[in-house]
């Protein structure tokens, strides 16, 4: 455990030998009234959770190793629930000059204090914030004053009287005048906040059930608060926490386990996409005003704005064997995971509930998903696609080379990536496709009215949609900008930053126009590195590298059993092929391991294994290793001889 920190109540530099406060300051922060005090002694800015959680304050996890309770002047500790901005709005007026050169001086601002502590102290709290002394005072030796409030404070300490309205009192109104204050450190009032570091558990989520503590009255920091960041159960530790309080338990005893999702906003959840360089700037700026006019694109899909179409074509003389037999839920998964998942499908209306003799051409299965008692539903149209004719075989719009693809942009210095997600749910299905879409559940027989991840032609379908609704006229548009498209991964890279967000934001109209959606979270703005579909971009260096995110576990690859099995890692070196220094090399290896593909009757896996030597796990080991070495190249196109 980090070493607690200690602060005192010495003057820092700058500031009067005498600490003081500002007291009862009203403000709005997001339409919502509080009050505020400003004080020289505290040594941080907090807000209380009662009040972030009323004016819809964007908590953030309280990051590593920082300290997760603030100490008042009594001893006492409350617990740190996380880390928010808070923007505020102040308008007073100010009384300046000697009483025959008095003047009225309307203070009026709009800032936001970054990083400000969010503290359970209750609904009872007697102030919503306390300004620390880096927010508050200023330094005589600057010029200017540099905190937010400083200028306020630099007028309240040459004697200015500070009156509580927006606008100058009238003759028979009794406005307020704030106090300012001469402290002596009273007990129990919230005047001095050091950051500590008591045995608070683990407080890696925010917006934590110590609000629930303090609200039962248990002693704040008597409690060892556990939390996540995904799932739920704050109602039952709330429960566990009050009941606790009931029944006498002493506040060291009590340990609420809580899992509380933070939500964040959409600007919030922008600013963490865009590159540091680009943060609280100009472009940051005009990004986010042009994406908040367009946050519909971030939002859900509706199915109502979908107006693409596919249909399937049977291919002549063949129709899909009907499934005929019954599901079993998984006993790992449980009925819930079908349930739930059915659920969410037919209320967006992807599916459709089909009686139980409608024939069936598909079936679920369910695959796990990464974490605990997490899994995903899917659908097996094998049949479907022996069935049915593909869109372009040969690949229609879809890259030659994905490698050779992602050095296009190799040259820009700026990259803007976009992830489209329920790209295939995009898709309306037409009467063909409609009816053979049908599948079975261990919960009852469903129909697909929308397009689903399956069917071996809706990424050619999409690829096509792509290119012709949104790259070939952004190119059209913008020469400037290269844009390269896979599926549901888009970038857009240039080298200027206002042509670069002009492109960005007609491709986003461009895809709202056929009813498509972004994943914010997957986004990037402003990037100079990026990941494509595995290969890993660097526009500084002009330099690329097969990303090594993607292929680090490819040293663990078992040997295969059987020729599927062979195939499926000739498949990987294959594709990483251009990503490899030697490639002279690498064809070597991949030859050698192919030859088994061409040997007769080895159609049984142990047939296979005695025909498998060491020679043949030393040249795939070998082969591997080149692709996860993570060696940078330069970008360079064998077809561009001046290069």
């Amino acid at each position: 455990m980090p070493e607690a920190a200690s602060f005192g109540l010495a003057p820092r530099s700058g500031a009067k030998p005498q600490r003081w406060q500002l007291n009862r300051v009203h403000f709005y922060s997001q339409g919502v009234v509080g009050t505020l005090m400003c004080d020289t002694g505290a040594d941080v800015t907090i807000v209380s959770s009662d009040f972030a959680r009323r004016a819809g304050l964007l908590v953030r996890p309280v990051p590593t190793g920082a300290p997760t309770a603030v100490r008042l002047i009594d001893a006492r500790q409350l617990p740190v629930l996380g880390r928010t901005d808070l923007p505020l709005q102040i308008q007073l007026m100010l009384d300046v000059g000697e009483d025959d050169d008095s003047c009225l001086v309307h203070w009026d601002r709009n800032f936001t204090l970054r990083e400000v502590w969010v503290v359970g102290m209750g609904s009872h709290s007697p102030r919503d914030v306390y300004v620390s002394y880096p927010d508050w005072c200023y330094d005589p030796t600057e010029s200017m004053p540099k905190a937010p409030l400083a200028s306020l404070a630099y007028m309240v300490s040459a004697g200015a009287r500070v009156f509580d309205s927006p606008r100058p009192p009238l003759p028979s109104e009794d406005v307020p005048v704030l106090e300012v204050m001469t402290v002596a450190n009273e007990a129990g009032d919230l005047a001095f906040i050091a950051a500590t570091d008591p045995e608070v558990a683990d407080t890696a989520g925010a917006r934590s059930g110590a609000v629930a503590a303090a609200d039962a009255g248990v002693v704040s920091d008597a409690v060892s608060i556990s939390i996540s960041s995904d799932g739920a159960g704050v109602a039952g530790a709330r429960g566990s926490v009050v009941a606790a309080a009931e029944a006498g338990v002493p506040g060291d005893r009590v340990v609420a386990s809580l899992e509380v999702a933070v939500e964040l906003s959409l600007p919030e959840r922008i600013h963490r996409r865009v590159h540091e360089a680009f943060r609280d700037t100009a472009s940051e700026a005009r990004l986010l005003e042009g994406l908040l006019v367009r946050s519909k694109a971030f939002g859900p899909l509706n199915i109502d704005e979908c107006t693409e179409m596919v249909d399937f074509e049977l291919i002549d003389g063949k129709m899909p064997k009907e499934v005929s037999f019954t599901v079993p839920a998984s006993r790992k998964a449980g009925i819930e995971a079908y349930t739930d998942t059915m659920n969410r499908w037919s209320k967006q209306g992807m599916i459709e509930r089909v009686p139980w003799h409608t024939p069936a051409y598909g079936f679920v299965i369910i695959v796990p998903k990464p974490g605990v008692n997490k899994w995903r539903v899917t659908v097996n149209p094998t049949g479907i696609n022996a069935a049915t004719e593909r869109l372009n075989p040969d690949g229609g719009f879809m890259p030659a080379s994905m490698i050779q693809e992602a050095q296009r942009v190799g040259n820009c210095k700026y990259a803007i990536t976009l992830d489209l997600t329920e790209a295939f749910c995009t898709f309306k299905l037409g009467p063909t496709a409609q009816r053979l879409s049908t599948f079975t559940t261990p919960v009852g027989k469903y129909r697909w009215r929308h397009g689903y991840f399956g069917w071996h032609s809706f990424p050619a379908h999409f690829q096509k949609l792509i290119m012709e609704k949104v790259v070939l006229p952004l190119v059209d548009e913008f020469p400037d900008v290269k844009v390269l498209a896979w599926i549901d991964d888009l970038v857009l890279a240039g080298n200027d930053v206002d042509k670069l967000l002009a492109a960005l934001l007609r491709a986003i109209d461009h895809i709202l126009s056929w009813g498509g959606r972004l994943n914010i979270d997957k986004c990037e703005f402003f990037v100079s590195r990026f990941d494509w579909c595995g290969i890993e971009v660097d526009l500084p260096t002009n330099q690329w590298r097969i990303a090594q995110g993607r292929v680090s576990s490819l040293a663990a690859t078992p040997v295969p059993t059987d020729k599927d099995a062979l195939g499926h890692v000739l498949g990987i070196m294959r594709y990483y092929f251009f990503g490899v220094p030697n490639q002279r090399r690498q064809r070597d290896l991949i030859a050698k391991l192919a030859e088994l593909l061409k040997v007769k009757g080895l159609d049984t896996s142990e047939k296979f294994g005695a025909a498998w030597t060491p020679a043949h796990t030393a040249a795939m080991r070998e082969a591997f290793a080149a692709i996860t070495a993570g060696t940078w190249l330069l970008v360079y196109d064998p077809r561009n001889l001046l290069q």
